[in-house]
């Protein structure tokens, strides 16, 4: 699993400064109960962590809440909880968490697993014969990330089950352009050509 760490949130840097202003007046015992309501709050951290790698994901989640009600714009969380999320297989909401985090940073590792939650979810609409919601499920797979061969892949797929072989041969070559030694992709695609 993927943890994405980020710098002090603006309320961590005045703790710090808080922590500097009462250690140079002399307040001990306020540094001391600093200290350790940051610590705990590291450790409630902790916790759902914990059974996000021991896939309890639903127990995981319930932490990441209890954490998001403290702080709701934290990152990490969100983006820890909609991990759990994708695990789990609710898509949709997991989709929703990783856009709204990919709006306010352009991380690499969100926009992946944004990618990945959108073919996801759009291999269940194919497996429910749901192939035009399929499509648009690949399709945003493949405008999140443009290196992701196997949101090209998937659009082929989808593409030949609806009978437009050339987008499907269009869309296989772009998956081998991406990776030329994804050996499946090159069966896929001789198949095509039969």
């Amino acid at each position: 699993m993927f943890f994405i760490k980020q710098e002090l949130p603006i309320n961590r840097q005045i703790r710090a400064k808080e922590v500097q202003l009462i250690a140079e007046t002399g307040e001990k015992l306020g540094v001391v109960a600093l200290n350790v309501a940051i610590e705990k709050a590291e450790e409630k951290k902790e916790l759902p962590r914990t059974y996000h790698l021991s896939k309890k994901y639903n127990d995981a989640i319930k932490l990441y809440d209890e954490l998001l009600v403290v702080d709701k714009n934290d990152y990490n969380v969100l983006f820890n909880k909609a991990i759990a999320l994708h695990a789990l297989g609710s898509y949709e909401s997991a989709i929703e968490i990783y856009k709204n985090l990919y709006a306010q940073r352009t991380e690499p590792k969100v926009r992946e697993y944004l990618s990945k939650a959108y073919i996801a979810q759009g291999d269940v609409f194919m497996k429910n014969g749901q192939q035009k919601k399929a499509l648009n499920c690949y399709q945003e797979a493949a405008s999140v990330n443009l290196n992701d061969p196997s949101a090209y892949k998937s659009l082929a797929q989808v593409y030949d089950n609806m009978g437009s072989k050339n987008k499907a041969l269009e869309q296989y070559e772009k998956a081998l352009e991406i990776n030329p030694d994804d050996k499946d992709t090159v069966v896929e695609l001789s198949l095509i050509h039969i």
